[in-house]
């Protein structure tokens, strides 16, 4: 009796794992499908070792002819806890996203390492081009030698274009288990490190669909999350990466701008673009976005402020895309009104930029925190902006459009930025924008303003506030 409680138990316990991705097989007599249901699992395992327990103790495994052979997955002649080794071994690396069925699994080179990794091979240099990208090799960092794998770089999208699930995964100098087969990286998984600790000084509510929360959202990575080219987009540069689609500020974002000081310099040396600086740069030459988790780009920052507003869940899909058409395109989804033609802003309730109009202008777009008396705005944005010393970095900020220091825009972004984010203060000044800001040469170009009425609700009726009020609302002042 006690021996039944102890295989039923040790069987339940393992079956447990039969939950993870599993390469499928077609009849039990296959090998390694001991208990016939079609794939080789975990609970295989727990059928071998139950049999192996059972001999031990009675001589008999209690296997039918069928079952031993599918059992003896070492060819050994005996079912025992190492076929059992075998099969959980094989349900791991079916779990991390191996492709190999059971059989090809047991003659591949299948090893797993912890490794930290380093990036791309000669990133930067002509052979290191997105096109290229099926014949990259990878830095990695293991036992403290460093190490080069390639990665299978095969899957596809849904369009048919190359996915790169691998490459959007890896993050500099972070540790990861990497899952070799044959030599060739097949897939990873982050090793837990310690995230920074970071609380916004104002933030919104995951999926609360009104102006507030939006504009409240908006504030939380201001002030900690610099900016980075292609920030946010997924490592190909097609589309929202998945850092975008997280709720809540990514501690990466932090990491890194917690490891940076008012030298960071987004590209180039000391921003020259004529001084490519490939190994000392985060910009993404070669076509691919190498640090695309590492902070914000201008459309990074926006789509990734509205799919927290609309949304409480990760990895949902995401609202990237080209900023000079993002507004535009934010109208199509019938979440609001378009229009190309901007006037330029006098402070009146007819011609004001609103407090939470998203403005496309030509490789740019930003959000409008409202307008002041004397038509200057105050905006957020992700945007390159030069540090005290002279240094070209940046990232998201509260700002001003007007046409000098002395607009009551540029007084108000002064006031909150160095209220709420002085560490930020402490590496860059208040940026002042000229109303080219609200330039639309471009045909795609414009302003979106939300349907309050049937979208994104304004109960506070925000979007009829000035600037002052607006900001005495999102931060709680009123």
């Amino acid at each position: 009796m006690i021996f039944r409680k102890f295989c039923a138990a040790l069987a339940a316990a393992l079956c447990v794992c039969s939950l993870v991705q599993h390469t499928s097989v077609s009849a039990q007599e296959t090998l390694g499908d001991p208990d016939g249901s079609g794939v080789v699992d975990a609970s295989d395992a727990a059928v071998v070792l139950v049999a192996a327990a059972r001999l031990g103790a009675t001589g008999s495994d209690g296997l039918t002819g069928s079952q031993r052979a599918a059992s003896d997955v070492n060819a050994d002649g005996t079912t025992d806890a190492s076929d059992a080794a075998v099969i959980l071994s094989f349900s791991a690396y079916a779990g991390s996203g191996g492709r190999l069925a059971f059989g090809e699994f047991l003659s591949a080179d299948i090893r797993y390492v912890d490794a930290v990794y380093l990036g791309v091979k000669d990133w930067g240099k002509s052979a290191t081009k997105l096109a290229n990208a099926q014949n990259f090799q990878y830095r990695f960092q293991v036992d403290g030698a460093e190490q080069l794998y390639t990665i299978d770089s095969t899957a596809r999208d849904e369009t048919g274009a190359y996915a790169y699930p691998i490459q959007n995964l890896l993050k500099e100098q972070y540790p990861f288990r990497v899952t070799l087969e044959n030599g060739t990286v097949v897939a990873v998984k982050e090793l837990p490190t310690e995230a920074p600790e970071y609380t916004p000084p104002v933030s919104g509510t995951p999926g609360v669909r009104t102006l507030k929360n939006f504009l409240r959202t908006a504030m939380e990575p201001v002030g900690t999350t610099l900016y980075v080219f292609g920030g946010a987009w997924n490592w190909q540069d097609t589309g929202s990466g998945w850092s975008s689609r997280k709720i809540g500020v990514s501690p990466d974002w932090v990491r890194f701008y917690r490891e940076q000081d008012m030298t960071y310099t987004y590209r180039d040396k000391d921003g020259n673009t004529s001084k490519p600086d490939p190994p000392n740069s985060y910009y993404p030459y070669g076509g691919f976005n190498e640090y695309h988790y590492a902070g914000l780009d201008c459309s990074g920052f926006v789509s990734w402020a509205v799919y927290n507003t609309l949304h409480d869940s990760d990895d949902l899909p995401g609202y990237g895309g080209k900023s000079t058409q993002m507004a535009r395109r934010f109208a199509g989804y019938g979440w609001g009104s378009w229009t190309h033609s901007v006037p330029k802003p006098t402070g009146t309730a007819a011609t004001a930029m609103k407090p939470g109009d998203i403005m496309s202008k030509s490789g740019h777009v930003w959000i409008s925190l409202g307008t002041c008396p004397d038509g200057s705005i105050v905006i957020a944005h992700s945007t390159p902006s030069y540090s005290h010393q002279g240094q070209p970095g940046g990232g998201v900020q509260i700002g001003a459009v007007g046409t000098s220091e002395s607009c009551q825009a540029y007084k108000l972004a002064e006031t909150y930025m160095s209220k709420y984010y002085p560490d930020w203060c402490s590496r860059y000044p208040v940026t002042l924008q000229s109303t080219s800001y609200l330039a639309t040469a471009a045909a795609d170009c414009g302003r979106f303003r939300w349907d309050t009425q049937n979208f994104l609700t304004d109960p506070e009726g925000l979007q009829e506030m000035s600037a002052a009020d607006a900001l005495a609302v999102i931060f709680g002042e009123k």
